[in-house]
């Protein structure tokens, strides 16, 4: 009895259609991750922002109770 050798090869039509699939699947991933790093760069911008106007503040008050301190002595 003879085997088919044939059953185990895979078509080329089949291994081209399972690699352009693994193909988008590997774009749309670069896709989504370019977009949510963009979105992480975007808070980290603003949070920075919010730290230096919070840093001012301080050093305004800082400022003015030294001042009111000074005054009071």
């Amino acid at each position: 009895m003879q085997q088919n050798n044939n059953s185990k090869k895979v078509s080329f039509t089949v291994f081209t259609w399972v690699i352009g699939i693994i193909i988008i699947i590997v774009g749309w991933l670069f896709a989504y991750i370019n977009g949510v790093s963009g979105r992480v760069d975007n808070f980290t911008n603003n949070f920075n922002t919010d730290i230096v106007k919070i840093q001012v503040q301080l050093s305004q008050i800082q400022t003015d109770i030294l001042w009111i301190k000074d005054r009071l002595e």
